[in-house]
């Protein structure tokens, strides 16, 4: 008997202990948590608000660049800027897509109908490769007429004061023309994609991708759709107030 309740009384103890233990442990975790959270002793919260800080100024030091308005510089003429187009390359790319086709429609049509009908007659095929071919060339051409007057880049030569334009030519080349800024006036053309015309040419580009200085050197807003309809809106406007006033 005296065995047996001096086994008991050890057991317990045991227990005892590894429940202080236990509880030791929790308290400790509770103490490092606090100390991180709470800065105890100016150490562990300087060091976790310090990493805060820096993990926020990382996240926001990186701004988005700012686009349109402000145009570049030329390299040749520092102190000119120029305009760019901001869909240039993506009509170079569409014009050298329509090209591309239509070299492949003018290779891939008789060679198509040779290869799947070849008992259809001669006279028949060249009918067919014809209006095929004729319809792509149509496309191609009707997309250069609808491009043609757009704008890629636009400076004015510091030298004598022209304005140098680069517009793409049918086979999706660059090519610059100049004209004086006295030869710029309003287009007689149905075009959708002309803004001015001068010396014979179209030429288009976007009013809001204009740099300030050359928007207002030129004289832009004559040509400007978006600022006419503007200026008479608040034209509109200032007569309402002094019929109000009268």
């Amino acid at each position: 008997m005296l065995h047996r309740s001096t086994t008991s009384m050890l057991r317990a103890l045991a227990r005892r202990r590894r429940v202080d233990d236990v509880h030791r442990s929790s308290t400790g975790v509770s103490a490092v948590g606090a100390r991180i959270i709470g800065g105890d002793d100016g150490e562990m919260g300087c060091s976790s608000s310090s990493l805060l800080l820096r993990f926020s100024s990382s996240s926001t030091s990186t701004t988005p660049p700012r686009r349109g308005g402000e145009g570049e510089e030329d390299g040749e003429n520092s102190n000119r800027v120029v305009y760019v187009a901001a869909l240039g390359d993506t009509v170079r790319k569409v014009k050298l897509l329509s090209l591309a086709s239509l070299g492949a429609t003018c290779a891939g049509c008789p060679l198509f109908l040779e290869m799947s009908q070849p008992e259809m007659l001669l006279e028949a095929k060249m009918a067919v490769s014809a209006t095929v071919i004729g319809f792509g060339s149509f496309t191609t051409a009707l997309l250069q007429w609808f491009i043609s007057p757009y704008v890629k880049t636009m400076r004015i030569d510091a030298k004598d004061g022209t304005v140098v334009a680069k517009k793409f030519s049918w086979n999706a080349r660059e090519y610059e023309t100049r004209f004086e800024r006295e030869a710029m006036r309003e287009a007689e053309s149905s075009r959708p994609l002309v803004s001015w015309e001068a010396n014979g040419g179209y030429y288009y580009v976007e009013m809001g991708g204009v740099p300030r200085r050359m928007y207002d050197e030129l004289d832009l807003g004559r040509f400007d759709d978006q600022a006419k309809a503007e200026a008479a809106a608040e034209a509109m406007a200032d007569e309402d107030d002094e019929d109000e006033l009268r």
